[in-house]
């Protein structure tokens, strides 16, 4: 049996390295790793609602209608159904306080210019690129004469000692290996279709120190979000964030064309949605620290993600399967939390040993998904590296990056290209996170415990969805959002609960498995009111029919709760069809089902279980759906 590497011997080990002549350039990554700063767990009992608001002025700031919604709008739901072809459709409604700005479901169905201009209205204008200013392109070190490594592209991956468990190893495999024979769709009609429709998208690195480049011919370019700020310098610092760098922007960049900018910065970013092009999106790998409970920290990113709608990437942490100390923010309830597979081990996605994980009694599960970690000179693999000198001490490059750092690197790199071709799910992590636990990357949370092997990794061939229209459909999918007053958004009210029902096509073929899943999000204050639990309760549960009553109610924004609806056919909720699935896990921030069915219809029930009292935020929602199959 693997051991983990006590704490204290891994800190001491870094410090004997760095009183010798030559010592690794990341010191074993103890800076990210382990450090000795843990944060306090939240004293539910004491902590009094002045304290808690960390983000905005008053509890009216953190009240979704202040959050990515324009004044004067109560409510808004929208709906995307890929499979349109060159005519894709877009639902779009908002509430007004007055009533509805639109009537019927054919009012309510857009082109994509049509959708864009309309959700403007209620959202931020999609911003394009147009900044100049860039910074970073040299390390302030000075190179040695001495080589590193002779780094063949012959060889596949390469086995070294792992700096997590002693006596075992890590085989890292270089990144256009996964590149080319696991992710990337290099043929059908992606490319113009892609280049036509994207546009850039704002990532925001939350960074020590400032990325270098890795590779004497290669700038690297980036955007300071605050250039008061200071960095760490170093090469341990400086390597370190430009792997992370470097593979979020080879993630985005296709064909020599670059759909990313990455904004760098050492606190949250500030004023994310003003930034040209907008901060869509954050990647949260530096100082990493771990505890088992949710912590200030982890309230601190809910109340930011909640307040300004980005979509926010944690590292799970590196501290052994089924160990309950995660990374600190890695507890955060809106975050998606990234664990790491063997990136070598491309057929069965075994989990990493040194991958955390944790079910909680209260709190959501972690992490949501899984992807590919343990790379080989993510930059360039046909470069040997040279040695380097800074601050009078010899430095060893070494081009091997691993942690679950890695695999939400990869990860956003890869979320950030599928947002820059589909501006639907720009302001809505709650539906990008749904999206992920549907794909191939989604946790089973039906079987919480994390297993050796998951077949749950994420893949560009899911994100790219005109790659899967122009291979006959191999996957479809269907997104929906609900945001703001519940009561305006709901269908009807059962045992004083709001309801959500909607209908769909099924996405399957009865041989196929179909994956559906809501995630919402919630105020980090209320979850501490609520004691550390996620204050809403969201129930899912799925029917199927082959009733043809049903082929009319599945446009979006079709009123189930009137009568009649759809050419004379009234929907009965007492039997909606055979129930297929339901998850009502009370615990967890996200609900997810999964079926194989060859019934026509799919009839989707979200229940709104519970909704704590105390809570500021009571009667708010942000609630996102997926639905998608493999065909």
């Amino acid at each position: 049996m693997n051991k983990i590497i006590p704490i204290a011997l891994t800190l001491g080990c870094i410090g004997a390295g760095a009183a010798t002549s030559n010592y690794d350039l990341l010191g074993r990554k103890g800076s990210q790793m382990n450090s000795p700063m843990v944060y306090r767990n939240v004293d539910y009992s004491k902590v009094k609602k002045d304290e808690q608001q960390k983000v905005g002025p008053s509890l009216e700031a953190h009240s979704l209608r202040k959050m990515g919604m324009s004044s004067g709008v109560s409510a808004m739901e929208g709906a995307y159904r890929s499979g349109q072809a060159q005519n894709k459709l877009f639902y779009f409604k908002k509430y007004n306080p007055n009533g509805e700005d639109c009537t019927g479901s054919s009012t309510c169905l857009y082109n994509w210019n049509d959708y864009i201009s309309r959700s403007n209205d209620a959202f931020i204008d999609v911003n394009t690129y147009t900044g100049s200013v860039q910074y970073g392109s040299q390390a302030p070190w000075s190179y040695l004469s001495s080589y590193v490594g002779n780094f063949n592209p012959s060889i596949v991956y390469t086995t070294r000692p792992s700096p997590y468990y002693s006596g075992d190893n890590i085989n890292y495999l270089t990144y256009s290996g996964i590149k080319v024979f696991v992710d990337f769709p290099f043929f059908g009609n992606v490319a113009s279709w892609y280049n036509n429709r994207a546009s850039k998208v704002g990532i925001y690195m939350a960074t020590e120190g400032l990325p270098s480049k890795l590779k004497t011919t290669k700038d690297v370019f980036f955007l300071r979000d605050n250039t008061t700020d200071t960095f760490k310098d170093g090469p341990g610092y400086e390597n370190r964030e430009s792997k992370t760098f470097n593979l979020i922007k080879e993630t985005t960049t296709h064909r020599n064309i670059d759909r990313s900018v990455v904004f760098v910065g050492r606190n949250d970013p500030s004023d994310p949605a003003n930034k040209t092009p907008q901060i869509y999106m954050c990647v949260r790998n530096d100082r990493v620290s771990y505890t088992s409970d949710y912590t200030n920290a982890a309230r601190d990113l809910d109340n930011f993600i909640y307040q300004y709608r980005t979509l926010e990437f944690v590292p799970v942490g590196n501290n052994g399967r089924k160990n309950k100390y995660l990374n600190s923010q890695a507890h955060a309830a809106n975050a998606v939390t990234v664990g790491p597979v063997n990136g070598h081990d491309v057929s069965n996605h075994v989990i990493t040993n040194y991958a955390s994980s944790i079910t909680h009694a209260d709190g959501s599960d972690k992490p949501e998904i899984y992807n590919y970690s343990d790379f080989r000179n993510i930059d360039d693999y046909s470069e040997q590296r040279k040695d380097y000198y800074y601050g009078g001490n010899n430095y060893s490059y070494q081009p091997y990056y691993d942690g679950s750092e890695v695999a939400t690197a990869y990860t956003a790199g890869m979320v950030a290209d599928f947002l820059a071709i589909n501006p639907f799910y720009r302001w809505h992590p709650e539906v990008v996170k749904a999206f992920l636990i549907t794909a191939d990357g989604g946790r089973d949370i039906s079987n919480a415990s994390s297993s050796a092997v998951t077949n749950k990794t994420l893949s560009y061939r899911y994100l790219m969805f005109d790659y899967a229209e122009s291979n006959n459909g191999e996957y479809k999918y269907e997104s929906r959002y609900w945001n703001g007053d519940v009561n305006k958004l709901k269908t009807r009210t059962f045992n004083n609960r709001p309801e959500i029902w909607f209908v769909t096509r099924n996405l399957g073929n009865g041989s196929k498995e179909t994956k559906a899943a809501i995630s919402w999000l919630s105020s980090g204050d209320d979850i501490v009111s609520n004691n550390g639990k996620v204050p809403q309760d969201f129930d899912l549960i799925v029917y199927g029919s082959n009733s043809t009553k049903y082929e009319c109610m599945t446009k979006p924004g079709v009123n189930l709760n009137s009568s009649p609806v759809c050419n004379g056919n009234t929907f009965d909720f007492n039997n909606p069809g055979e129930e297929l699935d339901r998850s009502v896990i009370g615990r967890n921030s996200f609900e997810k089902v999964s079926f194989v069915s060859d019934y026509k219809y799919l009839i989707f029930k979200i229940q709104l279980w519970g909704d704590n009292s105390s809570s500021a935020n009571k009667g708010q929602i942000a609630l996102g759906f997926n639905a998608s199959a493999h065909r």
